[in-house]
C-alpha cells in the first residue's frame, strides 16, 4: 500500500520565510506519522520544495509553489491512499478532503461530513449543548463573572483565540477587539476555577460505527497579554501523554457510551483516522467539551511515542491507524511530554 502524507503548512509554506508555531507543529506531525506509517506501507510525505526534507527519509515529493493540490492527487497512484493534515481555518482542509474524494481515492483521515461537522464550532456545539462548554455566536452577561473567550468559529487551534477578564474594562476591550478584527467570532465562558485543567483525548475510526479511544493527555496553554488592552493571546505549548489518572478517567465503559461516543460516530458518521477533542478536565465536577478536532492534533506526537514505549513495537502506530487495533500496553509506563513543534522532552 502507498500512503500520500499531506500537512498543509509544509507542503505550501517556503522554508525560507520565518516560521510561525503553527508551521512548526505541522512539520513535526508530519515527521512523526511518516516514520509511523513507514513500518507498515510505503510512505510518501509531501513537501515544498525548498524544505530540507532529509529528516524524512525514503521517497517523498517536493512541489513547486503554483503546484495546486488536485494536480497532486491526480498525480498519485489510484490504488494509494490519502491523510490530510490541514488547518480547518478558511476551509483549507475540507478543500482538501473533498478532492481526495472528488478525485476517488481512499481517505485514511476523516471524510468531509466528519470535518465539516467538527469545523464548525458553532454547529458542533449546538449538536452537543447538553455536554459542551457553552458556545454562541454572541457573549451571554452571565459569562462576565469568569471572563469570556473569543475564537474564530472555524479556527484551527489557539490560532486567533484571545480572553477578555472579568471587569468592565475586559468587556470594552474585547468589543473593540472583535471590531477591528472582523472575523466570524464565537464566543464560550472562560473556565478557569481551581482543579480545571485544559485536557484533550483521541479517537481513531475504523470505517465502521466504532473507534478506538486513546488516553487522555494533558494539555499545556499559555497566556500572553495583547499590548494596550486587558486581553490575553492564547498559546499552545505542548502537552503530556498519558495524562494523570487517566486508568480510570478514560476507559471507563460508561465513557465509551457516553459523551465522547455521542461526539465521534453520532455526530460525524463512520469516519477512519484521527480526530481529537479538546475538554475542561474539572478534579470533582464533569468534563466539559471544548471543541472537536477533525484532524491529526500535536498531542499525536506524544501518543506515537509513549504506545511505542508502553507496547515495545515502533509499528505499533502505524497498525493502530491503519488497522483500528489497540496493541497491549504496559500501563504502568512514564509519561512521554512533548512541545508544541513536535520534540519529546
Amino acid at each position: 500500500m502507498t500512503i500520500y502524507i499531506y500537512e498543509e503548512r509544509s507542503a505550501t509554506v517556503s522554508a525560507e520565510r520565518s516560521a510561525t508555531s503553527m508551521d512548526e507543529e505541522g512539520w513535526g506531525m508530519l515527521k512523526r506519522l511518516a516514520g509511523d506509517l513507514a513500518h507498515v506501507a510505503d510512505v510518501v510525505p509531501i513537501v515544498h520544495e525548498s524544505r530540507n526534507s532529509s529528516s524524512l527519509g525514503g521517497q517523498h515529493w517536493r512541489i513547486a509553489s503554483g503546484t495546486t493540490f488536485e494536480d497532486l492527487v491526480e498525480k498519485s497512484d489510484p490504488k494509494g491512499s490519502w491523510f490530510l493534515i490541514a488547518p480547518e481555518s478558511g476551509g483549507v482542509l475540507l478543500d482538501r478532503t473533498r478532492a481526495v474524494e472528488r478525485c476517488g481515492r481512499r481517505l485514511l483521515s476523516p471524510t468531509s461530513f466528519a470535518v465539516e461537522m467538527g469545523t464548525d464550532k458553532l454547529r458542533f456545539g449546538d449538536s452537543m449543548h447538553a455536554c459542551v462548554v457553552p458556545t454562541e455566536g454572541r457573549w451571554l452577561d452571565s459569562w462576565w463573572k469568569q471572563g469570556v473567550v473569543a475564537k474564530p468559529r472555524d479556527g484551527a487551534g489557539c490560532e486567533n483565540v484571545v480572553g477578555a477578564p472579568p471587569t468592565v474594562e475586559g468587556r470594552e476591550d474585547l468589543q473593540r477587539y472583535v471590531a477591528t478584527h472582523p472575523m466570524d467570532w464565537v464566543y464560550q465562558p472562560w473556565i478557569r476555577f481551581k482543579g480545571t485543567r485544559p485536557a484533550s483525548v483521541a479517537f481513531i475510526g475504523r470505517g465502521d460505527d466504532d473507534a478506538v479511544i486513546l488516553p487522555g493527555a494533558d494539555q499545556q496553554i499559555e497566556t500572553t497579554p495583547i499590548e494596550g488592552t486587558s486581553l490575553v493571546r492564547f498559546r499552545y505549548v505542548g502537552g503530556r501523554v498519558p495524562s494523570a489518572g487517566f486508568e480510570s478517567k478514560f476507559y471507563q465503559p460508561v465513557l465509551h457510551a457516553g459523551v465522547f461516543r455521542a461526539a465521534t460516530i453520532d455526530r460525524l458518521g463512520p469516519f477512519r483516522g484521527y480526530v481529537g477533542f479538546d475538554f475542561i478536565d474539572q478534579a470533582n465536577g464533569p468534563m466539559s467539551l471544548i471543541e472537536l478536532n477533525p484532524r491529526l492534533t500535536t498531542s499525536y506526537v506524544g501518543y506515537s511515542e509513549w504506545i511505542r514505549r508502553a507496547s515495545g513495537r515502533v509499528d505499533a502506530l502505524g497498525r493502530l491507524l491503519l488497522e483500528g487495533v489497540m496493541p497491549t500496553l504496559d500501563l504502568d509506563t512514564p509519561a512521554v511530554t512533548f512541545r508544541a513543534d513536535g520534540t519529546i522532552v
